[in-house]
């Protein structure tokens, strides 16, 4: 599980439960932790599943590198 990145985590929970749907929630839950994901995060992805919200990240979501000096920051 640590070779892949946030999104390819999201996808892989979610395509799981999609095909496991019947067994419930604690079911992937369970299997996630032994690999050591948080419950929490499993859960966060259940939900966006069942409420029908895309697993990958929008563009844009994250947050601004305001620390960074003016000359070195590509946006504003």
């Amino acid at each position: 599980m640590d070779q892949l990145n946030e999104e390819q985590k999201r996808l892989l929970i979610g395509n799981f439960y999609s095909e496991n749907k019947e067994k419930g929630k604690p079911y992937t839950v369970n299997h996630f932790i032994k690999m050591g994901l948080q419950a929490r995060s499993i859960y966060r992805i259940i939900d966006r599943v069942d409420n029908n919200i895309s697993l990958k990240r929008r563009p844009g979501s994250g947050r601004k590198p305001y620390r960074m000096i003016h000359k070195k920051r590509q946006f504003d």
